[in-house]
């Protein structure tokens, strides 16, 4: 699928003959003419440390043409460091290639002929070029909620606005228009664009979408939440927990957890963290993980008129409040006969699975024993320390010695989702 437009997406042309009066400069000139008609932005940089610093500063760029001469080894291996898929021509002279050592050319989009090809068809070579980059570029949702968007189509559905036509006939709401841009009333779209699949079912490029965020995460199924993780934390209790069902939570946990305890009905019993003098929440001590230790709140719970072996679900916030984060495999391990399924509050820790330094540290790191523990959770706020829009969020579940039940789960999901989601916060997922 074509993007149409490429007015976000410059061009990087990185030769010292740019703008000069010889005939490289001129037939550049052209060349840089050529694209712009097609709707490319060009970036135009005469030294290697200046296209160095444009590679790396723009991200949006789409494509390089770099001089083979300037230094073209070190510069090509710079910005493919910052950007492994951009694709990067060589303007080279055929005689001279052969001058040029093979790590140089390794990687390479290919060669432009400079004063050989005419200029339509170079600029037709890197249009293509960054065509195939930015639409392998962009993730399946946002990438149809582009192609849809710039159709430039009447809107015969909800939201009532129709593409922001509304706000422009007061005042404030042409204001409101101005401000907000024009991109954001014609993305703010409904279910009734078939094209964009569906938030509840999961299908389409909605589900392409979080398959492929469920393998960045290193889970099993990832669902997109558009209203935070409060949200998030009551679908997992919701889809695993029902009534009379023991749940240990930790003490210190959000809200969210304390309301979806009382939505289920289930029996809560508590975790106990430590407190230094200071105020500071630390951690839940291993032996509270332990199994007689979980016995033992289980058989003096005055709640509980049958004394249960296990409890349903334990819910534990990672990191703490104050930034400490757990052994997640040591607890695994520690409760493995004591509940179903482990529900890991990562809300401020959506991070942790990108840095070596938080490997074995957050729910869903794997484990080569996991079909014998627990039955993972993880619900992350991808809006507080990730890049999504507020209220969006993730949940990531991975299969243990508890099978999921996915379409009971997605019932769930389905009770806490509006049939009307906003589509710039699945985006930003």
């Amino acid at each position: 699928m074509d993007i149409m437009e490429y007015r976000h997406c410059p061009v990087l042309i990185i030769d010292d003959e740019l703008h000069t009066e010889s005939a490289r400069g001129k037939k550049l000139a052209t060349l840089e003419e050529e694209l712009k008609l097609l709707g490319f932005p060009v970036l135009a940089a005469p030294t290697a440390k200046e296209g160095e610093t444009l590679a790396r500063s723009d991200m949006s760029i789409s494509c390089v043409l770099l001089d083979a001469g300037l230094d073209a080894l070190r510069l090509g291996k710079e910005i493919k460091s910052a950007n492994p898929s951009l694709p990067i021509f060589l303007i080279a002279e055929k005689l001279k290639v052969k001058d040029l050592p093979p790590e140089a050319v390794t990687g390479l989009a290919g060669y432009l002929w400079l004063m050989e090809d005419t200029e339509d068809f170079l600029a037709g070579r890197v249009e293509k070029a960054a065509q195939d980059y930015i639409n392998a570029m962009l993730p399946p949702f946002f990438r149809e909620l582009v192609q849809y968007t710039y159709e430039w189509k009447y809107a015969w559905h909800t939201p009532g606005h129709m593409g922001g036509v509304a706000f422009r006939k007061t005042p404030a709401g042409r204001y409101f228009f101005d401000f907000m841009g024009e991109n954001v009333m014609r993305s703010d779209l409904s279910v009734s664009v078939p094209e964009l699949g569906s938030l509840l079912e999961h299908s389409d490029v909605v589900g392409q979408a979080e398959a492929e965020a469920a393998r960045a995460f290193g889970a099993e199924k990832t669902y997109f939440v558009t209203n935070g993780t409060s949200t998030a934390n009551k679908i997992v209790f919701h889809g695993t927990v029902t009534p009379g069902d023991v749940v240990l939570a930790d003490r210190n946990c959000h809200k969210s957890a304390m309301h979806a305890i009382i939505m289920t009905g289930a029996t809560p019993i508590y975790f106990i963290p430590t407190r230094n003098q200071y105020g500071i929440i630390g951690p839940i001590h291993n032996k509270e993980f332990e199994r007689k230790s979980i016995l033992k709140k289980l058989k003096g719970c005055k709640l509980l008129k049958k004394k249960p072996s296990s409890a349903r679900l334990a819910i534990v916030t990672n990191s703490t409040y104050d930034g400490l984060c757990y052994d997640v495999h040591s607890i695994k391990e520690r409760m493995k006969d004591s509940v179903d399924f482990l529900h890991f509050d990562e809300a401020w820790y959506g991070y942790a699975a990108f840095h070596p330094l938080y490997a074995g540290r957050y729910g869903m790191h794997p484990q080569k024993n996991d079909s014998k523990l627990p039955t993972m959770f993880a619900t992350q706020s991808t809006h507080k320390v990730m890049a999504a829009f507020s209220q969006g969020s993730m949940v990531h579940a991975k299969s243990g010695k508890t099978p999921i039940d996915f379409e009971r789960f997605n019932e769930a999901f389905m009770m806490h989702t509006s049939t009307s989601p906003q589509y710039g916060i699945i985006a930003s997922l």
